[in-house]
């Protein structure tokens, strides 16, 4: 049984490519370290310099995988919460939650409520 488990658990990693999305994370950090150091902290740029280090960081940028929103904004509500806000939270199914972490939802979450008092 538990052999079982093991190996559905490292099919699911293997087609969910955990490994490679964290290497993929970790490039991306790498490069914005560096685009960060190359950022002359004190000093002024001058237009060629700050041209060039723009379209480093948009290049990067593009590379990056795009934004669940469910998931973006299921954080926003439970930073709020963290801090005190009382207010519920809207009501997002167990499925939906569930797959916040994988599947684009960002029509749902665009339709997500607007909270008072913040």
């Amino acid at each position: 049984m538990t052999s079982a488990a093991v190996a559905i658990i490292g099919a699911l990693d293997l087609s969910v490519g955990t490994a490679r999305k964290a290497d993929h994370h970790g490039s991306l950090a790498r490069q914005f370290i560096a685009l960060e150091r190359e950022f002359a902290h004190g000093r002024d740029l001058d237009d060629d310099e700050h041209e060039r280090l723009v379209r480093e960081r948009l290049r990067i940028e593009a590379t990056e995988p795009t934004v669940l929103r469910l998931l973006d904004a299921l954080c926003h509500y439970e930073l709020l919460r963290s801090l005190g806000d009382e207010n519920p939270a809207p009501r997002v199914s167990w499925f939906r939650r569930l797959s916040a972490h994988w599947l684009s939802q960002s029509y749902y979450a665009q339709r997500l409520p607007e909270r008072s008092g913040r």
